[in-house]
């Protein structure tokens, strides 16, 4: 990286080549331990994850009831999510 390349371009090429190595292959387990105390009774829980990448999180949580939104910048990791989906 050197600074004419922007930080969304870093991480455009980095999913690009398949350079994803923080990714998990299952819901982060911190989450699933703490994921009850996200609950309220009252209304639907809302969750944003941003700069969410291709995480299992998203449907882990749609899947409990959640209103789930994620924000990617990285056009490559949005059309892996989908298909995941």
């Amino acid at each position: 990286w050197n600074q004419d390349t922007d930080r969304l371009t870093l991480w455009e090429q980095k999913w690009a080549i398949g350079r994803t190595g923080w990714h998990l292959e299952q819901p982060h387990r911190h989450l699933v331990t703490h994921v009850d105390s996200l609950k309220n009774t009252k209304t639907k829980p809302q969750i944003l994850v941003p700069l969410c990448g291709k995480t299992k999180d998203l449907a882990f949580l749609a899947d409990l009831g959640f209103e789930v939104v994620g924000v990617e910048g990285a056009e490559k990791a949005v059309s892996l999510l989908s298909d995941d989906l």
